[in-house]
């Protein structure tokens, strides 16, 4: 009776289904051909259709989502909504559900997820006056929307299912950490418990005494007293991983810190090098102005031995010359035709013109004594051949002579005016150095002059204090013996004359000494300006002098050593007498 029953209502559903699915249709069907018959212009292009272009990476999701939705299309055409309602709901109560919260939670996004029409058709949701039966709308069909609609909602669920994706993300990340902590808490609970750690709890169950409150009482303190630091420290590392401003304060922090000490150390390498750069500076200069010195030295040797070398040149030349002329005079110039001698003499005087930038008188002797001599053999115009190639291969020896002492005589001019380049240099330079050395010595005049006189000034001030001082003490003497003389005469009776008298005197007396220590006051007073004025003449003297000591470090060289040395010792004086003085 019962299968009979549960057919009957099965069939019964079946026979509403198929008319819910019949009216469907035929309204779908009626509102396809509204849409055809008043169908409006074509509108413009929507902008959401290139969105796939636009946005290359939603292309995918869109894709699936598109895929998901066909096979619903797909589905629908075979079950109808009610199937559609009662199977995902039976998939829904399938799944186990793991806790109250997520039974809410699937409640909550079934009821949020499913559709107007479904709640409609299955009687959880009144339809709309606009959707009503009386406008002739049946429950249960769907809502169709346009693709903006649909691409905007679909766009917000995207959104909502990352945010989801990432709730549940630090809800799991929540939740190791607190595992964690329960595991290292249930660690720390098995250590405080084992006898083996704990010498109290050993000492007690060693003795088995019946009297072990207190240590009862001690562990249950001390349980307490972890307790509450548990609770301290757990408060203390949920604030920490809720606040990540402060890890990232003592992040920076530490970095600053790092910063700080980096930028220290670098500051430290830097006055280094600098002391290390000054002291290298003046070990450069000393090292220069020694090698200029040698160099100076090493050239002025040079040009001796070059000039010893020009001298023995010369003297050699003027032998090969004089050897030369003898043997021209002592050969037989009898048997030389005259185109031959001709010849000659041209070949020898080219030789002179080009000696004549060195030695000119001795060119004009040799020119003289060759047309002498190749005057006298004009006789005779016969030669053997043997004495033509004799005095061709001399030629060509004396040319090869005059062409090598020419070279060498160039190189030796060449030197010469670089080495007189370098004395001129070596020379200009010293005497920038001697005028260096006269300034240097003119201003130590000058400050040993000013030295003089300031040690003048403060004798004299020196003398002036100290008569100052015997005179304040010989007032002072005398006052306490004018005091001593007053109080001896002073008498019982006086009359009213020697009374007037009496004050007449030391008002008299008193006027003077105020009108004396006013003196004293006022000469005091002009002693010490003067002081101050020669105190701030020798500090500005001695700041002047470091200043002009600290320039000359810089730019003189070492020639004048000796005077800085000297200045030194002449500053020393007055500054002895400054420190007597102050």
């Amino acid at each position: 009776m019962a299968r009979g029953v549960g057919e009957a209502a099965a069939e019964g559903q079946l026979g509403d289904d198929s008319l819910s699915m019949i009216t469907c249709e035929s309204d779908a069907e009626m509102k396809l051909k509204k849409r055809i018959l008043h169908k409006p212009p074509k509108s413009p292009k929507s902008p959401y259709s290139s969105s796939t272009q636009l946005y290359p990476k939603k292309t995918a999701v869109w894709r699936s989502l598109q895929g998901t939705g066909s096979a619903r299309f797909e589905n629908a055409a075979v079950k109808n909504p009610r199937q559609m309602w009662l199977g995902s709901l039976k998939q829904g109560v399938s799944h186990p559900l793991k806790s109250d919260v997520d039974v809410g939670h699937a409640r909550s996004s079934v009821s949020s997820s499913t559709p107007e029409y479904l709640k409609e058709a299955l009687g959880m949701k009144k339809p709309k006056h606009s959707r009503s039966s009386s406008n002739g709308y049946i429950p249960g069909t769907p809502d169709y929307k346009e693709k903006e609609d649909m691409y905007d909602e679909i766009i917000e669920l995207k959104k909502t299912i990352q945010a989801q994706k990432n709730e549940g993300d630090r809800m799991k990340t929540k939740l190791r950490r607190l595992e964690e902590e329960n595991n290292r808490k249930d660690k720390q609970i098995e250590q405080l418990l084992d006898p083996s750690k704990c010498s109290e709890l050993a000492r007690a169950l060693s003795e088995k005494k019946s009297d072990n409150g207190w240590v009862v009482s001690g562990l249950k303190q001390k349980v307490l007293k972890l307790e509450q630091q548990c609770k301290e420290k757990d408060n203390a590392i949920n604030k920490f991983q809720s606040d990540l401003k402060t890890n990232n304060l003592e992040e920076m922090r530490i970095a600053m810190e790092t910063y700080y000490e980096e930028v220290h150390r670098l500051q430290v390498l830097l006055a280094k090098s600098e002391t290390m750069r000054k002291n290298t500076e003046g070990r450069d200069t000393q090292k220069r102005l020694k090698a200029l010195n040698a160099a100076v030295l090493r050239l002025s040797r040079n040009i001796k031995e070059l000039q010893d070398e020009n001298r023995s040149l010369k003297e050699d030349l003027d032998h090969v010359v004089s050897t030369s002329l003898a043997s021209n005079k002592t050969k037989n110039y009898s048997e030389w035709s005259k185109q031959r001698l001709v010849r000659r003499i041209l070949e020898l005087e080219k030789k002179l013109g080009a000696m004549e930038n060195t030695r000119v008188s001795p060119a004009d002797s040799e020119s003289s004594q060759l047309l002498a001599v190749s005057s006298s053999p004009s006789a005779d115009l016969d030669h053997p051949d043997s004495q033509q190639v004799d005095h061709v291969k001399e030629c060509h020896h004396l040319r090869g002579l005059v062409k090598k002492l020419k070279s060498d005589r160039r190189a030796l001019q060449n030197l010469l005016l670089s080495k007189e380049l370098d004395i001129k240099q070596l020379l200009q330079a010293k005497a920038e150095v001697e005028l260096e050395l006269q300034k240097w010595q003119n201003k130590k005049e000058e400050k040993s002059m000013e030295e003089q006189t300031s040690s003048e000034e403060i004798e004299i001030l020196t003398q002036k204090v100290g008569k100052s001082e015997a005179t304040l003490e010989e007032e002072k003497s005398e006052m306490t013996e004018d005091t001593m003389e007053k109080l001896n005469k002073s008498s019982p009776v006086c009359t009213v004359k020697g009374e007037e008298d009496h004050r007449k005197e030391q008002a008299a007396k008193c006027i003077q000494r105020w009108w004396k220590l006013y003196q004293n006051k006022k000469e005091e007073i002009a002693l010490y300006e003067a002081v101050v004025v020669l105190q701030a003449a020798f500090r500005g003297h001695l700041a002047r002098q470091k200043l002009l000591l600290n320039s000359g470090m810089h730019d003189a060289k070492p020639h004048n050593m000796h005077s800085l040395g000297k200045t030194n010792s002449c500053m020393s004086p007055c500054v002895k007498l400054f420190e007597l003085i102050f």
